[in-house]
């Protein structure tokens, strides 16, 4: 046995937890016998008694108040949707963009319809002397 128990190694003990569950003769006996000759471990397995006891009365005062962590978790789900909405923005923002860039290239981009300069003619000697053109 550690010279130097807690209560809270007590608590952690499968042993202890199942005789404070379960008690019988022979754990109350063992437990009995151990704290007689630890006289040093008496206080605090009276404080886990206690604090066993508590918990499984449902009397244990949480360590965390719940209110402060539910706000807290209220706000990082608040600051994930503002991170997610921008991400939005933004890249609904590029896609217009690019959209309307490409829209405007496109419109005022000089179009030259076939100068006369560019328009070309193939010829086709037939076998009877005859030229036809294809434009």
């Amino acid at each position: 046995m550690k010279p130097n128990m807690q209560d809270k190694d007590f608590l952690s003990d499968d042993l202890f937890v199942y005789w404070r569950i379960h008690p019988t003769e022979e754990l109350t006996a063992f437990w009995d016998k151990l704290i007689s000759e630890n006289e040093h471990l008496r206080e605090p397995f009276q404080a886990a008694i206690a604090e066993f006891d508590k918990i499984r009365q449902g009397q244990y005062l949480c360590r965390f108040d719940e209110d402060a962590m539910f706000r807290e978790l209220q706000g990082r789900i608040s600051q994930r949707r503002k991170r997610k909405l921008r991400v939005l923005y933004a890249s609904s923002a590029a896609a217009i963009l690019l959209l309307t860039l490409i829209t405007l290239l496109y419109t005022y981009t000089p179009k030259e319809a076939f100068p006369d300069t560019q328009i070309t003619s193939i010829g086709e000697v037939m076998n009877q002397n005859k030229v036809q053109l294809i434009t």
